[in-house]
């Protein structure tokens, strides 16, 4: 029995799958006059990122971490 070739492959590392739809950060970023991509970088750094990925922090206080990232001077 013959099967089509792989077009992709999916892992997951940390148990949960996320799609997070770029057209709503793009948005928020719009709405509150943030430069593109900012929520996205800062959400993604290792060091914040790593923590909620392996349970020493949770997904609110990921994303207060974000938040706050978004109010410290430059």
């Amino acid at each position: 029995m013959s099967r089509e070739r792989a077009m992709a492959l999916l892992v997951d590392f940390d148990g949960v799958l996320r799609r997070w739809d770029p057209a709503v950060a793009a948005g928020v970023e719009q709405r509150y006059g943030l430069a593109g991509g900012v929520l996205l970088e800062i959400a993604m750094q290792w060091g914040r990122l790593q923590p909620v990925l392996t349970g020493q922090v949770s997904h609110a206080d990921w994303m207060t971490s974000v938040a706050d990232a978004l109010t410290e001077p430059a």
